[in-house]
Formats: C-alpha cells, structure tokens, sequence
C-alpha cells in the first residue's frame, strides 16, 4: 500500500508541476540538429519488390522493433512489404489488437498465419526475424509446406547467446541469406556450428523516425514511471524533464536504457555509481529504462542499499517506454554495461547505444559484443572490460567525464557525427541491397 501510495502521490505531484510551467522554454543549444534525412531516397531497387516477415512478438524492444523501422523504410523505398501474425488462436480480440499495436504504428500490414502458404508464393524475400525457437518453428513449417521458400529465405540473426538457440537452429543453414547485426555474433555461432555459407554483417541503423525526434527540442515524456501508455506523455524541455526526473542543473545524469535483467549489468552498474556518489557530494544520479511492471522496479527497490538510493530514486526508474527519446535528451552520459549470459559475450548489436550517441551523449560501453564494434574507443567514447575489473575502468572514466565536463561534451559531438556518418538508414539500405540483389539475381 506505501508503494502504491507513493506513486500515486508522485504522479499528482508531477501533473501539478508540470501544469505551473511556461508552456514555451529555450531550447538546449546542444540539442539542435541540422541534418534532415527525409526526403532523401535509395536507388529504387526496392521499388515493388514483395517482403513477408516472420518474428516471434511484436514489442517496443529488440529486435521486434528494429524489424518494423526497417519494414517502414522499405515502404518508404517503394517495397510491398506484409508481416505474419506471431499470435496465433488468441480469441479476444483486445489482447490480439493490443499486440499488433507496433504493426500498425507503423502502417504494417499483418495477414494471419492460417494464409501464410498464397504469400509464400508472391512474395520475392521472406524475412524470418530472429531464431528463437517460435520464429524456427514457423520457418520449420514453411518449409515443409513450400520447400522453393528456401530460395527466398532470410534469416536475420540477432542472439549472440548461442547456447540458449542452439536447439531451435536446425534449419539456420537452410536458407540463401544469413544476415547476422554484429561481427562478434556471426563469430559466436561460428564458434558453435563452423562457417556459416552465405552470411553477412550488417549493423543496424538509426530509424528516419529517431533521428526526427532527437532533433526535437520539445519530444515527448513520460510523467509516469510505472506507465507505458502514449496518453501519459507530454512535450517537455531538456530542463522540464531533468527537473521530473529530480535532476538538477548541476548533476551528472547517467542513463542506462534496455530491459532490465542481470545480463544487461543494471545493478551492477547501480553499485558502481553508489561508491563514488559520495565523492561527489551525491550529484551522481541514475535512470533506468526498461523495467517488464511496477511490482519489477518494486522488487528491485527492495534489494537496494541505503547508499543505491542515494543514486537511483522512484522517479527515475521506468518501465520500457514507447517514447524514448526524452531520456537520451535529459542525460549527460550513456552506459551500456551489458554483460553477457556466457563468455561475457556483451550485447549483440545495442541500438540504443546508436541512439544515444546520435542524441550527442558520451557513451560508455563494455569491450565485448557489437559495443565494441559501435564505439570508437577515446574518440565516440569509453570502452571498458565486462566483468569486475571493468567496472574498476567504468569507474575511473566517469569520474573523469564529471571533473572534465568539456571532455564529455567533445566526445558526445564525436559520437553524434560518427553516428550519423556511419548508422544512418541509408548506408543500411545500401548494404541490404547489395545482399538481396544476389538473391534476386540467383
């Protein structure tokens, strides 16, 4: 009862707060962007071509979503492209719609699997997103159903915690294209199961859509911590944000966004940041995005040390969020401190490390995974160890980011022009043509 209270009490607090505000502040010079990416299209090769999608949910995380953006920047470029429902024998029908939210956000068209086998046979590419063990399924039965879909199948690799795949991959050879969103994920399987013919690296790339809302000095913000809902969102100013968020002008905001569980090293980082709060008068804070619910960030509070609490406070943490980009906009660092399952093989390819560095952010991430291969160590950012020594190195990096703020300003505007340089959408569609033109080809 004290916790529901106390939310209760928080969200009252922050509707009254942000009622009494001016409607209109100065924008941070810092988050003004001057490059537009709209308008600016590929070659047309994409143009008619016919796409069907396979993924296994349709969440605001992942690589869920990292399929949507790319399926709206192939309508975009002209594609006809339709997703198969991953839901199947759902009887109401407010779960099944609530589900496909993300299709529809973004003009998605979604056929139910009980058709799969006559858009098997118009399609030209048939994407099979992720091999977890209910899109192998799937591809498993398609194949049975139309053994020529191999010839046009595609599967996009983003787990780099093999083991836990392993028995779902069977047909992971059966198909024309691998396309794998790392180098240390291609290298992971690899390790597991020899060469893999026919693969390439592909790294993901920023959606039109991130770009055009980083660029926005107003974005949308969530009021709500423990809600995921669009209705609970207001326009608000980097300084209306950091003020909600309980930050003030002269703290140091460290943003970790992605969902919370013991691979991605949230608590580790959080003790971390307790032990040299104290050095700097408290000033340290933490947010963190991407909690499943409420009784999750209770649970979590639960386990938290006096000195923890110091650094990450109830309004700061937040269940995953549809609106993100507010906290890239309201932070001073970004920390991506994925650990890994075995190996401490770190994160496959982190997004949401592009993101905060295309929002301008210093980024510091683990020398393991895809991170490693996003951040330019010393010049986008800092790369440190996974494990406890690397949280000795973490450490020491963002005392020296707070007692040196021009040092972070300098490596946020580096990572922002690398970012925008080397993960933008249509370098990415330019490499995704190169692969499927052969396809088309053979």
């Amino acid at each position: 009862m004290k916790w529901k209270y106390r939310s209760i009490k928080l969200a009252f607090k922050r509707c009254i707060e942000f009622k009494n505000r001016s409607q209109f502040m100065e924008p941070s010079s810092c988050q003004i962007f001057d490059e537009d990416f709209s308008g600016l299209t590929g070659s047309g090769f994409f143009k008619g071509k016919r796409f069907l999608l396979l993924t296994h949910e349709l969440s605001y995380t992942g690589a869920p979503l990292l399929l949507m953006e790319t399926a709206q920047m192939l309508i975009d470029e002209g594609a006809i492209v339709k997703l198969v429902s991953p839901y199947r024998g759902h009887k109401k029908w407010s779960l099944f719609r609530k589900r496909l939210k993300l299709a529809h956000e973004h003009n998605i068209p979604v056929v139910p699997f009980s058709s799969i086998s006559k858009h098997l046979l118009t399609s030209d590419f048939v994407i099979a997103n992720t091999v977890t063990e209910k899109v192998m399924g799937a591809v498993d039965e398609i194949i049975k159903q139309t053994p020529d879909v191999i010839k046009k199948l595609i599967i996009w690799v983003h787990e780099i915690d093999v083991e836990r795949y392993l028995p779902f991959s069977a047909n992971i050879n059966a198909c024309s294209l691998r396309i794998f969103d790392s180098q240390a994920c291609k290298d992971a399987w690899e390790e597991h199961i020899g060469v893999v013919q026919n693969s390439v690296v592909i790294h993901p790339s920023i959606s039109p859509q991130m770009f055009e809302k980083l660029s926005d000095n107003r974005p949308k913000f969530s009021h709500l911590p423990t809600s995921c809902r669009p209705k609970n969102t207001h326009r608000s100013t980097r300084k209306e944000i950091r003020s909600m968020l309980g930050v003030g002008d002269n703290d140091f905001l460290v943003l970790c966004l992605g969902t919370i569980s013991d691979r991605k090293g949230q608590a580790i980082l959080l003790d971390t940041l307790s032990k040299i709060s104290g050095d700097f008068g408290g000033r340290i804070k933490l947010c963190l995005v991407g909690f499943k619910n409420a009784r999750r960030i209770k649970k979590f509070f639960f386990n938290m040390t006096e000195g923890e609490r110091t650094v990450l406070a109830p309004e700061r943490a937040y269940v995953s969020q549809t609106e993100i980009a507010a906290f890239y906009i309201a932070a001073d660092v970004f920390v991506m401190n994925s650990q890994g399952e075995n190996k401490g093989r770190g994160e496959c390819f982190g997004r949401v490390t592009v993101e905060a560095m295309a929002a301008g952010l210093a980024v510091l991430g683990t020398s393991a995974g895809g991170t490693s291969e996003i951040i330019i160590n010393e010049k986008s950012g800092y790369l440190f160890p996974p494990g406890t020594e690397g949280q000795a190195v973490l450490t020491h990096q963002i005392k020296s980011l707070i007692n040196n703020p021009e040092k972070a300003v300098s490596l946020g505007l580096a990572a922002r022009k690398y970012a925008l340089e080397n993960f933008n959408h249509l370098k990415f569609l330019r490499e995704l043509e190169a692969v499927v033109a052969t396809i088309s080809q053979n």
